[in-house]
């Protein structure tokens, strides 16, 4: 049996390294307020109109979902399509995550 627990958003700093299908790319690199990587894998929608290259940096919102089965806690990220390409010298602010 499955149980969602929580549910919240997050707004993150994220580094765009490939891309897997037309106008998906994936992320696997955060950026703390230090510059050091949060670990993060996702896959995010880019609408048409952004123009994105990897390496590109972005701030999106993430949705995480987290589930409770058969006593294990268990966290399903997504991250929304809502993103805004930054430039290479933004200053991040680290998330704080209730995980």
């Amino acid at each position: 049996m499955t149980t969602l627990l929580n549910t919240y958003s997050i707004s993150l700093v994220l580094r765009l390294i490939n891309t897997t299908h037309t106008h998906w790319w994936r992320v696997s690199q955060g950026l703390d307020s230090m510059g050091s990587p949060l670990h993060f894998w996702a896959e995010v929608l880019v609408p048409p109109a952004v123009s994105l290259e990897p390496g590109d940096l972005v701030r999106c919102t993430v949705t995480v979902h987290q589930y409770l089965t058969d006593g294990h806690v268990l966290s399903c990220r997504s991250v929304l399509t809502d993103l805004t390409r930054l430039a290479d010298s933004v200053t991040v602010t680290a998330p704080s995550l209730p995980l």
